[in-house]
């Protein structure tokens, strides 16, 4: 009967013990937590970035499509995926590796799979990485969705976590998911590149002291090449003669000096049968690094020379020299922050005038102007230049033509007795 007894106390003791065996791996169980902590961007893979699909990003920027179109240079997004591993149990469980499907934006993307092989103790959290690469060709149905979301990512996480403890296999389902934002390092990506396409602006000058002169007379004409008000120097200047239709011919190809400054002289003639009349212009047809520029045009009406008599020939009154010592070129900048405005806002423009030395020239007269085709150019402002030069106002936004939003602004110098005129390069803003 003892013995019985003793059986059956073994037996409830050794089922005790089963149970609570079995009742620390149940909770061990329900106190291990598989979750996507963190999503952290890693890089995007580009396809190749040619200047044609550089301009046409830049043109769909106009439109606000700009990260629509810069999806089509994107061939795979890369992001680093941080998953919480924790345990907060009374016993150890080792994870050998962990597998999930991935779902971004609502389009399935496959499985991913990452070998962890560790240990995790009670009342302990690690945190594994994984690199996870989304190839385009995947992804493709749920651009609209991340272009819509502002270049917003929503990834989800679905898998099955298997723990070994005490031998036993323990599935752990899991699920989570989290957010992230491309747009920053796609804008930021692009800005670069756009940038490193873009070239520099610069201003050409052009000066000629006279506007009617006798066939065969010379004439010193003269200007200046700038960027920015820096001169740029070695740099082919052509003077050439306007011609509509027929191609503008080459009067001279010439090269600036250390101070950006080109001269020559000309001796006067016609350029072209029945046209009397040269009209000037100097250009410089930009480099790798530069952009082009034009200088404003001047019209030379070239005359017949009068009849000689046996009397001493002196010059007539209608041709003023005017002197070389007192006559200084001119360049202008503009500088404008904002391409694209809404109507109404207050817009920033400023600028400096300066002669062939360098100096600021005071107390002239700038027009800021929009350039019309034909129709003669909107005057936007005028203003006086500082002691240094410098001028700047504040625009108010707005159209300056019927079904045109976009206003091509420039600045202009007319020229005084002792400067040459000079206009800035031309920046077109939009105005929605």
């Amino acid at each position: 009967m003892r013995k019985a007894k003793a059986i059956g106390i073994g037996v409830g003791i050794f089922v005790l013990i089963i149970a609570i065996i079995l009742g620390l791996i149940y909770y061990s169980y329900t106190q291990i937590h598989v979750s996507l902590n963190d999503v952290s961007y890693h890089s995007i893979d580009w396809t190749e970035l040619s200047l044609s699909t550089l301009l046409k990003i830049g043109l769909k920027t106009l439109t606000g499509n700009w990260l629509s179109a810069a999806f089509d240079l994107i061939d795979g997004v890369n992001l680093n995926l941080f998953f919480a591993l924790s345990n907060y149990g009374f016993l150890p469980v080792y994870i050998p590796d962990l597998s999930y499907d991935l779902i971004l934006n609502g389009v399935p993307m496959g499985t991913g799979k990452i070998s962890i092989d560790t240990t995790i103790y009670p009342g302990e959290t690690k945190q594994v990485k994984a690199f996870q690469n989304f190839k385009k060709s995947g992804f493709s149905p749920a651009i609209n969705s991340i272009v819509s979301d502002g270049g917003r990512i929503d990834l989800r996480v679905k898998g099955t976590a298997y723990f070994k403890l005490l031998g036993f296999e323990i599935p752990v389902p899991f699920e989570s998911s989290k957010q992230i934002s491309l747009y920053d390092e796609i804008k930021k990506k692009l800005s670069g590149e756009l940038s490193k396409n873009q070239k520099v602006p610069t201003a050409i000058t052009l000066d000629i002291p006279i506007n009617t002169v006798y066939s065969g007379d010379t004439v010193y004409i003269n200007g200046r090449l700038t960027s920015d008000g820096r001169a740029l120097q070695n740099a082919l200047i052509y003077i050439k003669d306007e011609d509509t239709g027929s191609g503008d011919d080459v009067i001279k190809s010439l090269y600036t000096d250390s101070n950006g400054n080109f001269g020559f002289t000309w001796i006067a003639r016609t350029m072209d049968p029945f046209d009397s009349t040269v009209e000037f212009y100097a250009v410089f047809e930009g480099e790798s690094t530069y952009d082009s520029a034009r200088s404003y045009q001047y019209d030379v009406s070239v005359v017949s020379q009068p009849v000689k008599s046996t009397e001493q020939y002196t010059q007539p009154k209608s041709t003023p020299q005017t002197s070389q010592n007192t006559f200084k070129s001119t360049s202008i900048t503009l500088n404008i922050p904002y391409m694209v405005v809404n109507k109404g806002d207050i817009l920033p423009i400023s600028g400096k005038l300066i002669d062939s030395t360098g100096r600021g020239v005071p107390n002239a007269l700038i027009y800021i102007k929009d350039e019309d085709t034909g129709s003669g150019d909107d005057e936007i402002g005028t203003l006086t230049t500082d002691s240094n030069g410098n001028y700047s106002t504040n625009w108010s936004a707005r159209t300056m033509d019927p079904f045109d939003n976009v206003v091509e602004i420039y600045a202009v110098f007319e020229g005084s007795t002792n400067y040459g005129n000079a206009r800035s390069i031309q920046i077109n803003v939009q105005v929605n």
